[in-house]
């Protein structure tokens, strides 16, 4: 009887064993169908407003994108259309003194023969200028919390629009537009006391105490604000923190006749104001994952 059950157990054994076995699979990333990428975040405070257009490569590719700079690329507004000018860069198309108006849909038109059928296919985005929130001033705290230092930022957000601060920092002049950090902060995570907006700010190597710090805060819509929160967790850096990257970037941009599929975003943003201050926090906080 012993016999007959040792047996049972290793034809179970086997049987397990055959069913959990695998072979290798290649997946050719490299052959993936190229996809269409298209981009434009329009600022408030810029005269000239750039879009992009080009072809992805494959994952592990260490080729650059190909651009393309046969494409007719178009932005209504209030009813009137704009021709968008090929630009001296590559794959980049540009229009001058567009006026970004806060409340104003703004509606991005792409013709172009991707698929090289002989047609040209019609892409199209839409964007709506929200409120800018009013920022007055902002200054770090010296209150920490799990060694996260608390920047506070004085304003007023307007509740009727979408409002997701997206918080710059750098350390010198010298080296404004190499910003050391990018922060999404959706609106309810926004936290208000009064005019008083509490902001985790994460230490970053080489600022002491007594640096003078600069902070840009610019506010995204919703729909933007996730694509970056989902490009960033895609790229490694997650955010939020110990998410999942998702299965796929959600883009505002669709081919009307066409099924192509198409990556990239169009969006309107307002630019914030330059704010500096002197840091009176002692950043030596210890090692933690390559910050102090």
């Amino acid at each position: 009887m012993k016999r007959d059950i040792r047996h049972i157990y290793m034809i179970i054994i086997v049987l397990l064993s055959a069913i959990s076995c695998t072979s290798p699979i290649d997946i050719e990333t490299d052959q993936a169908s190229p996809r269409l990428v298209i981009f434009g975040a329009f600022r408030q405070d810029t005269i000239r407003n750039y879009v992009s257009i080009s072809k992805s490569m494959g994952f592990f590719s260490q080729s650059p994108p190909i651009t393309i700079d046969n494409a007719k690329v178009t932005i209504t507004a209030n009813d009137t259309v704009y021709q968008l000018h090929p630009d001296t860069v590559a794959g980049r198309y540009y229009i001058d003194s567009l006026n970004i108006l806060v409340g104003r849909e703004y509606i991005l038109d792409v013709y172009l023969d991707f698929d090289q059928n002989g047609v040209d296919e019609h892409y199209r985005a839409k964007s709506r200028m929200t409120n800018t929130p009013r920022i007055d001033s902002v200054k770090l705290s010296g209150f920490v919390i799990q060694k996260l230092p608390i920047m506070l930022v004085y304003g007023k957000v307007f509740y009727t629009s979408d409002n997701n601060f997206c918080v710059y920092n750098w350390k010198n002049r010298d080296t404004i537009g190499i910003f050391n950090y990018l922060m999404i902060m959706p609106e309810r995570f926004l936290k208000t006391t009064g005019y008083a907006y509490t902001v985790p700010y994460f230490v970053r190597d080489g600022f002491s105490k007594g640096d003078t710090l600069h902070f840009r805060i610019d506010n995204f819509n919703n729909e933007y604000s996730r694509f970056i929160s989902q490009s960033a967790s895609a790229s490694g850096m997650q955010n939020p923190f110990f998410s999942s990257p998702p299965s796929e970037v959600k883009t505002n941009i669709r081919c009307l006749d066409a099924d192509i599929r198409v990556s990239g975003f169009f969006t309107t943003y307002s630019r914030g104001a330059v704010f500096s201050v002197i840091s009176h926090i002692d950043f030596d906080f210890g090692s933690i994952g390559g910050m102090r």
